[in-house]
């Protein structure tokens, strides 16, 4: 009900707790990947990672083919060990796919702050793929920078815009 005219989605609902899998309880939260109805997506299933969400799709049109991932790291969830070990596995799991390579989502790491453990970290795990972070600028009301758009280092992208958070505290 909430893709716009002429779009599709591929999504992955919260996987509710055992305890709540009989319960009439709306599950609030997963993952959507929106794209145009003119392209083909395939999802694509790279296994359960514990510390965050993700969806991924093989999307092919008349002159793409790429692979897209959207994750979700909650911010609620201390970063620990288990994030970084998560995504390089991911990441180790994407790389059979010989096709272009986008992730985007929100990590809810605070990558504008460059000396951060966290940030260094996260960043040494994309040179070791071959990736590069394109978001540069704040994406939250605090004027963090959480939110990311990853490639292959040999990918172009030109710009990448933000704007300003109005719906939700990200930007768009």
């Amino acid at each position: 009900a909430c893709a716009p005219p002429g779009y599709c989605f591929v999504q992955c609902a919260r996987p509710r707790p055992v305890t709540e899998m009989t319960s009439d309880k709306v599950n609030h939260g997963g993952v959507c990947l929106f794209h145009h109805s003119s392209l083909k997506a395939k999802r694509v299933d790279f296994g359960v990672f514990k510390s965050f969400e993700y969806v991924s799709a093989y999307i092919t049109g008349s002159t793409l083919t790429l692979l897209f991932i959207v994750i979700f790291r909650p911010g609620s969830v201390t970063l620990s060990q288990l994030f970084f070990d998560d995504f390089s596995d991911l990441l180790e799991r994407s790389a059979t796919y010989a096709s272009s390579l986008v992730i985007a989502g929100d990590m809810n790491i605070h990558l504008d702050i460059a000396t951060d453990q966290s940030t260094v970290k996260f960043n040494d795990i994309l040179d070791s793929h071959g990736l590069v972070q394109h978001v540069i600028g704040p994406t939250q009301v605090t004027g963090h920078c959480l939110d990311v758009l990853i490639t292959r280092q040999e990918l172009c992208v030109r710009s990448v815009e933000t704007s300003p958070p109005s719906l939700s505290d990200h930007s768009t």
